[in-house]
């Protein structure tokens, strides 16, 4: 006696849809995902070489002007690339997902055509760039701006009796340097999400 084979029946219209629906949802959640992660593995890649070089200029930068309590326990404070590595984590990947989140829907929702984290890398480039040459910039002058290292005795007296006189000018080269940083990253952030939104608005969406 052969088996009766009962064939599928076949998937009606509207669950047709409703799963092209979640499958479409599900894509976007990852490429949004992937646009977040590449904009906080740049602040991190960016943060980390940068505070590697900065840490080298003036350890006490980081071992005295930042908190100690929140680094681990192992950790040496007078170790510059211990230190640069940790705060180059630390205190960067919050940047890049304050700038990564707002990005990834300017790039994703609505109706114009979508952009992927590939679209993205050479925007995202550029701002690293453009901060590493504010912040060296900015480092300079912070240098210059004092020889003999007053400027960091007066603008921070307390630390200043902390630190060597030799890496007092040093100390106010990283401090320039960090705060271009922090602002050029904003300012730049806010520039891409615009240009990202106009970049995708102006073309129709391909189907």
């Amino acid at each position: 006696m052969k088996a009766i084979r009962h064939d599928p029946l076949p998937l009606s219209e509207e669950l047709r849809t409703r799963r092209a629906t979640v499958l479409d949802a599900l894509r976007d959640f990852g490429a949004m995902a992937a646009i977040v992660l590449l904009c906080v593995g740049a602040a991190v890649l960016y943060g980390v070489c940068h505070d590697q070089v900065t840490a080298r200029v003036c350890i006490e930068y980081f071992s005295v002007y930042h908190s100690t309590d929140v680094l681990p326990p192992s950790m040496d404070p007078r170790s510059p690339t211990q230190q640069g590595f940790f705060w180059g984590v630390f205190a960067t990947w919050w940047m890049g997902l304050f700038i990564g989140v707002p990005l990834s829907i300017i790039a994703r929702v609505g109706t114009a055509k979508p952009l992927a984290a590939r679209d993205l890398l050479r925007p995202v480039g550029v701002l690293m760039a453009t901060m590493a040459t504010f912040a060296l910039v900015a480092g300079l002058l912070g240098y210059f701006l004092s020889p003999d290292g007053s400027a960091t005795v007066h603008s921070f007296p307390s630390i200043a009796r902390e630190i060597p006189p030799f890496r007092l000018r040093g100390f106010m080269a990283d401090y320039f340097a960090h705060n271009a940083s922090y602002l050029v990253g904003a300012a730049g952030g806010f520039v891409l999400i615009i240009h990202t939104a106009f970049v995708r608005w102006r073309k129709p969406r391909q189907k």
